[in-house]
């Protein structure tokens, strides 16, 4: 786990500087005199990052149990952040990461959650989880941890430049407007649909 944090604060969030999720994990104290030097920005590219932090997350989709890990409760807050790459396949370890946590309020709905990451199945997933006040498919109480998380995948999904053919079904016109429809529905009386606002900003 320490070099997994060293590695996201000298290398990870010194090439992706403006990552607004970095200023709330407190990796330096955590790290304390165990902390790494960072790296020259120069000497660090997106791809070879991106592939460090794809062996990382396997690693940690594979631990039963991650609750006994070392500053647990940072790393789910760090796989819950990866939720919202537009790479769907690093959001996809980073769930994998999560739902080991066996969350109360997420592991009822995973078969729901799950499809919105696949390429050609987030409309239909979409169509089939309904968030919507009126509806009864989410315990009530699940709501308020619920829906953040479900709002950091579909940012993701929304930002994805998708496979480049037009006529797709997963096509970036065709994804965000299935996914602004989706949020038309969350209740506002209870400001749920505010953390996609936040995040569009």
């Amino acid at each position: 786990v320490p070099m997994f944090f060293n590695f996201m604060l000298s290398q990870y969030y010194i090439f992706h500087s403006d990552d607004p999720d970095s200023r709330e994990l407190n990796l330096v104290e955590i790290l304390g005199e165990f902390r790494c030097e960072e790296w020259p920005r120069e000497e660090l590219g997106r791809k070879a990052l991106q592939k460090k932090l794809e062996i990382f997350l396997k690693t940690f989709a594979a631990v039963k149990g991650p609750q006994q890990l070392f500053k647990h409760r940072t790393l789910l807050q760090m796989f819950v952040s990866f939720l919202s790459n537009p790479d769907s396949k690093l959001a996809n370890l980073a769930l994998s990461c999560v739902l080991r946590y066996k969350l109360p309020y997420l592991t009822p709905y995973a078969e729901h959650v799950q499809p919105m990451l696949q390429k050609e199945g987030l409309r239909e997933a979409l169509t089939k989880f309904d968030l919507s006040e009126e509806s009864e498919l989410v315990d009530i109480s699940h709501r308020l941890d619920l829906i953040p998380i479900v709002t950091r995948i579909l940012f993701g999904r929304f930002l994805s430049r998708g496979n480049g053919a037009k006529s797709s079904k997963d096509s970036p016109a065709a994804r965000r407007a299935a996914i602004l429809s989706f949020f038309s529905g969350l209740g506002e009386r209870n400001g749920e649909i505010n953390y996609f606002i936040y995040m569009m900003v």
